[in-house]
């Protein structure tokens, strides 16, 4: 099934949506671990910290499926990024980062076209006693080996004060094209 141009219609069960969501939990997996690796040692000293810290030519590797096609697929990245992190005196958490790099996209099934390119992904989080936000911007673009293309954007943010959602909003598009 091909899918030229199509806007992704959301469905948490979908191949597709699996797509979405394992690149936005990479990007919340690394602002957690971070948090809580930089974040709760500074909480500890009682005093205002702050550190950034340095990603040079990390690789991941996972399996997953073209958002495209469901067929499945093995997802590389390779990528460089600033994370800076800031914990106040009173234990607030102020974190953003962005990660740039390359991605390539081998399906199982080597009559399939691969797929390489770029993504940039840009995500936030403040918190404190009693408010949360959150965001992240990330935008993928790969050009498959047959000449198709898959252009991914999603921007979500959340906004909580007080225990009331005051923003919140997640939007994603995912363009196939031939």
């Amino acid at each position: 099934m091909k899918l030229d141009g199509t806007r992704l219609e959301r469905s948490p069960g979908s191949p597709r949506w699996r797509f979405v969501a394992r690149w936005i939990s990479i990007a919340a997996s690394v602002t957690a671990a971070l948090a809580l690796l930089v974040g709760m040692p500074s909480v500890a000293v009682a005093g205002a910290v702050t550190e950034r810290i340095r990603l040079d030519d990390v690789t991941q590797s996972f399996q997953d499926v073209n958002p495209c096609t469901g067929d499945p697929v093995t997802v590389t990245m390779t990528y460089d990024g600033v994370i800076a992190v800031a914990v106040d005196a009173q234990g607030g958490l102020h974190l953003t980062g962005t990660l740039v790099g390359t991605i390539d996209v081998v399906p199982f099934d080597p009559s399939l076209p691969t797929y390489t390119g770029r993504f940039t992904n840009w995500f936030g989080e403040s918190a404190s006693f009693n408010s949360d936000g959150d965001w992240v911007t990330l935008n993928i673009k790969l050009h498959g080996s047959d000449g198709s293309t898959i252009s991914f954007n999603n921007v979500f943010q959340f906004h909580l004060s007080n225990g009331v959602l005051h923003v919140a909003f997640d939007t994603e598009r995912i363009r196939c094209g031939s």
